[in-house]
């Protein structure tokens, strides 16, 4: 799928962006779900061969001061290539620190999470479009997760 690319080409720079070769990747996967038109008058009916898709992946035990580097990093390069900020997610409060942001992609609707906090240590990254029609042609099952976009 065209969009499974798009997202993975999302997941690439941001993974360059941050840095951090030396920390694995955990949990990385591409899903689809179902998306929901029509408002609020039909929230609940998903549309037809329409589908929302998502990268995510993880990687764990991160401390604050790596993570927030990498934050910084990611976001100055989706700012600068093609991102607007829509959400600062930094918060504080007693013994607990949240990091990260959203950002869109103004030419796809993209949209990247990043995100960290001090429960978990772990630097989490969502990259998602707005719903896609699926290709007339495409032979794959898209409800199912997708392993590898590429392989589609």
């Amino acid at each position: 799928m065209v969009t499974a690319d798009r997202l993975q080409d999302h997941f690439q720079l941001a993974r360059a962006a941050a840095e951090l070769p030396q920390l694995p990747v955990e949990g990385s996967y591409v899903d689809t779900g179902a998306c929901y038109g029509g408002g609020w008058i039909k929230i609940d009916v998903a549309e037809d061969d329409v589908v929302g898709v998502r990268h995510r992946w993880q990687i764990p035990h991160v401390s604050q001061e790596t993570a927030k580097a990498a934050i910084d990093r990611v976001r100055a390069r989706f700012t600068s290539e093609k991102g607007k900020l829509t959400s600062d997610d930094t918060r504080y409060g007693p013994g607990w620190t949240e990091l990260g942001f959203r950002m869109e992609d103004p030419g796809s609707g993209d949209k990247l999470d990043l995100a960290w906090n001090s429960y978990g240590s772990t630097l989490a990254v969502n990259v998602y479009s707005p719903c896609a029609k699926v290709p007339a042609d495409f032979s794959g099952d898209y409800e199912d997760p997708v392993v590898s976009p590429r392989g589609r």
